[in-house]
Parts: C-alpha cells; sequence; structure tokens
C-alpha cells in the first residue's frame, strides 16, 4: 500500500499522469532489486555462502555497495542525459491508457509486478533462495520494461 500512495503522492506532486508515474516508479524498484539481488550473489559467492541476517555487518554492505552501484548508475543516467520523455516536467498530458501501445505496457507492468511479488516471496520463504536466478527474473522484467518504455518514447515524440 505505501508504494500506491507513493505514486498518487509523486503523480500530483510532479504533475506527472498516473500510469507513466508508475511506470517509472516500477522500473526504478525493479531496478534496485535486480541490482541488490546480483550484488547479494555476488557477495555470496566470494564469502562462501554467507548468511544475510538483517542488522549484521553481511547486510551492512550489501546495502552501501547497493548504494553506491545505484549512485553511479543513475550519475551515468544523468550525465548522458538518459530518461524518458513521456515523463513530462511541464504538466500533464492526458493520454488514454487503453490504447495498443499502451496496453503492452500495462500488461508488461501487472508480469512485472508479478515477477517481483513473487521473487520477494520465493526470498522470504526459502532459506537458501536461488539469488541469480531471482536477478535474472528480475533483469529480464525490467529489460522489458525499458523496452516498452523506449518504444513508447519514441511514439510520443
Amino acid at each position: 500500500m505505501p508504494n500506491f500512495s507513493f505514486v498518487v503522492f509523486l503523480s500530483s506532486y510532479a504533475a506527472n499522469e498516473f500510469f507513466n508515474t508508475a511506470i517509472m516508479l516500477l522500473i526504478s524498484y525493479i531496478g534496485f532489486a535486480m541490482s541488490q539481488t546480483a550484488i547479494i550473489a555476488l557477495y555470496r559467492m566470494n564469502q562462501h555462502n554467507v548468511e544475510i541476517i538483517p542488522y549484521t555487518k553481511n547486510v551492512y554492505i550489501v546495502q552501501i555497495v547497493s548504494a553506491i552501484v545505484i549512485c553511479i548508475i543513475a550519475a551515468y543516467i544523468r550525465i548522458n542525459k538518459g530518461g524518458f520523455s513521456f515523463i513530462d516536467r511541464d504538466g500533464r498530458r492526458r493520454t488514454k491508457i487503453f490504447i495498443k501501445d499502451n496496453f503492452r505496457i500495462l500488461i508488461a507492468v501487472v508480469v512485472s509486478i508479478l515477477i517481483f511479488i513473487i521473487a520477494n516471496i520465493w526470498i522470504l520463504l526459502s532459506e537458501n533462495p536461488p539469488y541469480y536466478t531471482i536477478s535474472l527474473g528480475l533483469l529480464v522484467a525490467l529489460l522489458f520494461l525499458i523496452y516498452l518504455s523506449i518504444k513508447k518514447d519514441e511514439l510520443d515524440d
């Protein structure tokens, strides 16, 4: 529920459409989750399957490395003037959600949310979660969302 309220807040604060804000935030969440699971997988591989338990040194190391990686990626995107122009800064543009191109993104959003939920449940319920597999699944969802967002961006220009 907090994520939904964050989408509502950001769409009203930034004067963006709800649908476009949801796409932007979902790409961010999945990108962070994918990078963090990949970092955990690499860390566990190098530390011989060390346990990731909350409030321990290992978790803090993973969080610091995750934050650094995400900041580097964000700086790279910013320096190269990346981003999507369909996320309008000049005010709301009314677009119809249920047109052909948006419908594909809507399906991708639903599938990505399901992959995200399944990944989280898998991590919570498994004693030794397969972080590489989870990271790969999140990467596929992320790339698919980015691909469709780039297509949408090209159509809106």
